[in-house]
Parts: C-alpha cells; structure tokens; sequence
C-alpha cells in the first residue's frame, strides 16, 4: 500500500512516496518525489468608502472628528497616491459592500466614494 507524505517547501509542494513489499515480487517499489507548482489563487482586492483626503494629519483628524471614520496614510496603503491622508470606511472584501456602505454615509459626506486598495 502507497503512503504519501506532503511537505511545503520553499513555495513547491514535495509528494515523497514510499511503497509496501510486493507480494508478488517481494521487492519494494524505489521512493518516488514529485514537485508541484504552486496553486496561485486569486486575491481580490480590499475596497474602501473614502470619505476625505487632507494633505496633513491634523486637517484630516478635525474632519475625522466629525465624522468618525478612520484615517490611513496613502502612503501604506496600494492603489491611492502617497502624501495623503485619508479618512475611510474600509477595508472591505466586495465592492458590493463597500458600495452598500458609502450609500449610508452620503448624507454625512455626499462625495464619498469607493476605491479600491489595490496595484
């Protein structure tokens, strides 16, 4: 009987399998390796609700007061231009939901809009 035992190694998936003594034969079939690729799959980007963007901390810190979002530095998040500081709803795992979102804040910020976090 074939037993297989899986292990990561540097990004590859290694198949080591050994076999069981044939009775037929009484030999033992020779170790065998196999080398998988990865399985590369798809990541979707996180979406926000940008509800202000300020070229400094403190400016977007009095609106944020205001408004209770969250402020991020676009310089650590992808996808918005660094320098900024912007006061969010997000991140979020749809744009479908970060849609849904922006729609209740448009009476508090009626030019929220949603952007995605992403390359």
């Amino acid at each position: 009987m074939w037993t297989s035992a899986v292990n990561a190694l540097a990004g590859l998936t290694l198949i080591l399998s050994t076999g069981a003594v044939s009775a037929a034969t009484g030999t033992q079939p020779a170790a065998s390796i196999v080398l998988k690729r990865p399985v590369m799959v798809a990541q979707s980007c996180p979406y926000y609700v940008v509800l202000g963007c300020f070229d400094s901390y403190s400016r977007a810190e009095r609106r944020n007061a205001q408004i209770g979002g969250r402020i991020v530095d676009t310089s650590e998040v992808d996808g918005f231009n660094p320098g900024y500081y912007c006061i969010v709803d997000g991140p979020h795992n749809s744009r479908g939901r970060a849609e849904s979102l922006r729609e209740s804040w448009l009476d508090t910020v009626p030019d929220a809009y949603v952007k995605a976090g992403c390359e």
